[in-house]
C-alpha cells in the first residue's frame, strides 16, 4: 500500500502562491472596472450623438463590438425616442420639446432637459426606479422624479457631464 509522506508546505512557496492569488484577484477586479468604464464611454459617445458605426471607426473596432458594449450598459432595453410626435423628443419631466430647451438628453425610455437636470435634486419627489438606467432605489444612492419618470443621481451626474461638455465646439443640441 502506498503511503504519502505529509511534509509541511514550504513557507516561501506558500507565500508566493498566496501573493499570486492576490495579484490575480486584483487584476480581475481591475479588468472588470476597465470593462465597465469602456462600456460607459461608448454609451456617453452615443448619447453625445455618435452613431455606432462612427464610434467604431474612430476607435478602430467593429461596430458589433461597440453595439455589444452599449447593450451591456443599456441592459437590453434599447434606445427609444419618446416624444409628442414619435420623432420629436420631449422632456419626460416638464414636457419641453427639443426646440424649447437648450439641451435634451435621451435615455432608453425617457428624456430630460437641461433645466430639469438642474432642478432634479432639489424639487423632484423620491422615486423607486430610474427610468434611464433601470436601477432600483436599493441599487443606487437616491432616485428622484415626478409621477411618470424617475432618475438616479448617477444618471443626473452623467447628464450634467453631457450638458457641460461640448467636445464638438458648441451646443450639441438635442441628444438621442
Amino acid at each position: 500500500m502506498y503511503t504519502r509522506r505529509m511534509d509541511p508546505l514550504d513557507v516561501r512557496l506558500l507565500s508566493a502562491a498566496r501573493q499570486a492569488v492576490s495579484d490575480r484577484l486584483d487584476a480581475e477586479a481591475a479588468l472588470a472596472h476597465a470593462r465597465t468604464e469602456e462600456q460607459l464611454a461608448m454609451r456617453r459617445l452615443q448619447l453625445a450623438g455618435g452613431s455606432v458605426r462612427e464610434i467604431a471607426a474612430a476607435l478602430s473596432i467593429s461596430h458589433q463590438r461597440v453595439q455589444q458594449m452599449i447593450e451591456a450598459v443599456d441592459d437590453g432595453r434599447g434606445w427609444k425616442r419618446r416624444g409628442r410626435t414619435g420623432t420629436d423628443l420631449c422632456c419626460s419631466f416638464c414636457d419641453a420639446t427639443q426646440s424649447e430647451t437648450s439641451k435634451l438628453i435621451a435615455g432608453p425610455s425617457c428624456a430630460i432637459c437641461a433645466s430639469c437636470v438642474t432642478d432634479a435634486r432639489s424639487t423632484f419627489d423620491r422615486r423607486h426606479l430610474c427610468s434611464f438606467c433601470g436601477k432600483t432605489l436599493a441599487a443606487t444612492s437616491e432616485i428622484v422624479g415626478d409621477e411618470r419618470t424617475g432618475i438616479c443621481f448617477e444618471c443626473l451626474d452623467l447628464c450634467d457631464e453631457i450638458i457641460n461638455d461640448e467636445p464638438f465646439g458648441g451646443d450639441l443640441g438635442p441628444l438621442g
